[in-house]
């Protein structure tokens, strides 16, 4: 999980940030604290509902948020 992280974010400095919301992600407190759990333990069923509680948001706000930053 890790070295798909580190290729995803080569891949988007090589591409001048665009293309990828990675950053953005990694950038906001609550997503990446559910993007780190994510890394921490690859195992783990993740489902949308888990990583909003980690997210410490409603699932609602975390889709929509993701979808913002995907933009």
């Amino acid at each position: 999980m890790k070295a798909c992280l580190v290729l995803m974010i080569r891949q988007t400095l090589e591409n001048g940030g665009e293309g990828s919301s990675i950053v953005g992600a990694l950038s906001d407190r609550r997503l990446g604290r559910s993007i780190a759990v994510v890394l921490d333990r690859p195992a783990d069923p993740h489902t949308a509902d888990s990583m909003a509680k980690i997210a410490r948001m409603s699932q609602t706000a975390s889709t929509v948020l993701s979808l913002m930053l995907s933009r």
